[in-house]
């Protein structure tokens, strides 16, 4: 049987799952993929990184992030910051620190609330998801905006 590529979020949730101790099988049952293929996914993953050399467990840049952690949370709070302005000012703190890639990577991994993808019926609910000033709606016949 031919082996069924996994989605780049699956494979992030998997290791997020990894990461959080949950096991191989809850791991599976969660994100509705075999147990072999997490098995398969994590060994794999496990290799690479070997195979680059890097030790992601005793970097003293990660140390430098975690610090930096706290602030990002309060800031990101705030209207009109995002993650590209923190980490220009991260970098600027820190010229060797992480790249922008894995400062959101780590970012993301250390948030607490971790979820999975919701299937939704077509035309169920409407989301309407925005970043920034409050949008304001121009009524056309009475000229009034709300």
């Amino acid at each position: 049987m031919a082996r069924r590529i996994i989605e780049m979020e699956i494979k992030k949730q998997i290791e997020i799952l990894n990461s959080l101790g949950y096991g191989k099988k809850t791991i599976a049952r969660e994100l509705g993929v075999s147990k072999n293929t997490v098995k398969n996914y994590l060994e794999a993953s496990l290799e690479a990184s070997d195979a680059k050399g890097v030790d992601w467990h005793n970097d003293s840049h990660k140390e430098e992030l975690h610090s930096f952690f706290p602030y990002c949370c309060s800031e990101l709070s705030r209207k009109g910051v995002t993650r590209q302005i923190l980490w220009v000012e991260y970098r600027s703190r820190y010229p060797d620190a992480y790249s922008y890639s894995q400062f959101c990577e780590y970012q993301w991994l250390n948030r607490k609330d971790v979820s999975l993808h919701i299937e939704q019926q077509p035309r169920d609910r409407m989301y309407v998801d925005f970043a920034g000033s409050k949008m304001t709606i121009a009524d056309l016949y009475t000229d009034e905006i709300k």
